[in-house]
């Protein structure tokens, strides 16, 4: 299930019709061909691979159908899980952004990774053979 808007892209994740989580693409930027992408996932559903499977998916249909040209993301220090879903899914980490987000307690810090529809097309090259 997808849904777009003038704020992003809005996909649900569901297992056997039960939503379990959402990922979604969100500060379009034109002009620079990039947005950032975030995804949260039930903790019932974890560890069962959906948010990389969900992420690899969208990644590929903003690089091929939308036509953007970079994709990012951030997550808190202490969220290792989602830099390992970000790796799985061929980011790289570009390193840390200080006081990049307000949490409850204040300003946090987040890691930072990206990539480009260059890297990620030979990657899937390098992955098919070529």
């Amino acid at each position: 299930m997808m849904t777009s808007s003038t704020s992003g892209y809005h996909w649900g994740i569901e297992v056997d019709g039960d939503l379990v989580g959402a990922i979604s693409v969100v500060n379009l930027d034109g002009h620079d061909a990039k947005a950032e992408v975030g995804d949260v996932v039930a903790r019932r559903a974890w560890g069962r691979g959906l948010a990389t499977e969900a992420l690899t998916a969208v990644v590929a249909h903003m690089f091929e159908e939308v036509g953007l040209n970079r994709l990012y993301a951030v997550h808190a220090p202490g969220n290792t899980a989602s830099g390992r879903v970000l790796v799985k899914a061929g980011f790289e980490h570009e390193g840390l952004a200080i006081d990049h987000m307000r949490c409850t307690e204040g300003f946090q810090d987040c890691h930072l990774y990206g990539l480009t529809r260059g890297q990620w097309r030979r990657r899937a090259d390098e992955a098919a053979g070529g």
